[in-house]
């Protein structure tokens, strides 16, 4: 029997489908394989999608012009037609999910708690958490195996709680870092008893202004020159019930730069002193966007807006889908209702021969899972090694202690 004939070459710039099934985001640039409708693979190059910032993500089905060169196909113009299906907040988890990621919770938690003891999570509830009852603190190992476990349970118990709102069984978690963690920031923007959240960060309702980030990013790669600079950006922004004032609120995880406590301190310090330095330049961006910020409460301030707390060792931070707890002016604890949710993983391009770096949306709020995103919002890490910094830590501290 002859062999078969060999496939047509395949036509330049024609317009085809494929299913992508592996994404490699580390690379520089990003790429990825997919199959095509004649189980042919191809290659994906981030850097050749034009103006798509977005990233495909496994399953996706893509739209795709192919051209060959050297090194084989490569995809061009890529437009994702759907999305593979997942999991979504809307979806009810079923009863076996919420009996195992309670027991979950529950293997977890300290029965007892003496002062000192070491523990590596907490609840804003304390005592009264329904997970951790008198002590509510946990100790999770650091393994990869139980932390996708624990954002597993996460995503259980938000999507309960997005479908049953007046469930009891709703988390109020924070993180305690390691000795040597992510960095982590929160960054916030007081507004007044009226009129809505500050909206400093955003053109419009759902239209993010990035420039803030975009200085941010700058500043911090002159801290940490050698780190990667990739971020996963929450927000939590509403009602301040302790204070009763609207507060536009979101919560930084840089996974690439290691820092200890020395430098996460020295990291913000510098970051205060800078933005104020640039403030002080008539027609900076950075003072018009202070400036902003005043026009709503006329206490923000960069030291403010830079939220020191993250740097405080007695401090956890709040995790992905939990609430935040506060006291009232007469002493009651109540809920804020203000989740920590996800906005985006933002890669930031120095390559762009501008001022600012261009802000590359790697996936958006809705192109992973809750259990991904509360996975990804973790600061704690095994390892030692911590990124190279630039600020001076002992200077640093002897700033803060003095602002004290």
């Amino acid at each position: 029997m002859p062999p078969p004939p060999p496939k047509a070459p395949v036509a330049r710039h024609r317009k085809r489908e494929g299913i992508v099934l592996r994404m490699f985001r580390e690379l520089t640039p990003a790429r990825g394989m997919l199959r095509d409708r004649e189980d042919q693979a191809v290659v994906l190059e981030f850097e050749s999608i034009g103006g798509l910032d977005n990233l495909p993500r496994e399953g996706d089905v893509v739209e795709y012009r192919q051209f060959e060169n050297e090194s084989g196909h490569e995809a061009v113009n890529v437009t994702v037609k759907s999305r593979a299906q997942k999991e979504t907040a809307q979806s009810k988890p079923s009863d076996s999910e919420c009996w195992a990621a309670e027991q979950f919770l529950r293997r977890h938690a300290l029965q007892r708690w003496e002062k000192g003891e070491p523990f590596t999570h907490s609840s804003m509830k304390g005592y009264r958490d329904s997970f951790a009852r008198d002590t509510g603190k946990f100790k999770f190992p650091d393994d990869e195996a139980t932390m996708k476990e624990l954002g597993e349970a996460i995503a259980v118990f938000y999507r309960l709680s997005h479908a049953v709102p007046d469930t009891p069984k709703k988390l109020f978690l924070c993180e305690h870092p390691t000795d040597v963690y992510a960095f982590v920031e929160d960054i916030d923007v007081l507004g007044g008893y009226v009129g809505g959240v500050p909206n400093v960060m955003r053109n419009g309702p759902n239209d993010y202004d990035y420039e803030l980030l975009k200085w941010r990013a700058k500043v911090l790669r002159k801290i940490f020159p050698g780190a990667e600079p990739r971020l996963m950006l929450y927000e939590a922004c509403g009602m301040y019930q302790g204070h009763d004032i609207f507060k536009e609120s979101y919560h930084l995880v840089w996974p690439m730069v290691m820092v200890d406590k020395q430098r996460a301190v020295a990291a913000r310090e510098e970051t205060v002193r800078l933005f104020e330095q640039m403030s002080e330049e008539e027609g900076h961006p950075l003072a018009k966007l202070l400036h902003r910020a005043k026009q709503k409460d006329e206490n923000n301030s960069w030291e403010r807006i830079f939220d020191i707390s993250t740097t405080r060792p007695s401090i956890g931070a709040r995790m992905p889908y939990s609430d935040k707890m506060s006291v009232t002016k007469l002493g009651r604890w109540v809920d804020n209702h203000r989740r920590v949710l996800p906005i985006a993983e933002i890669m930031f391009d120095f390559n762009n021969g501008e001022e600012l770096p261009r802000c590359i949306t790697v996936a958006g709020a809705e192109q992973r899972t809750p259990a991904e995103w509360a996975k990804n919002g973790m600061c704690r890490r095994s390892g030692k090694a911590v990124s190279y910094c630039t600020a001076s830590i002992r200077a640093a501290e002897g700033q803060r202690n003095r602002r004290r």
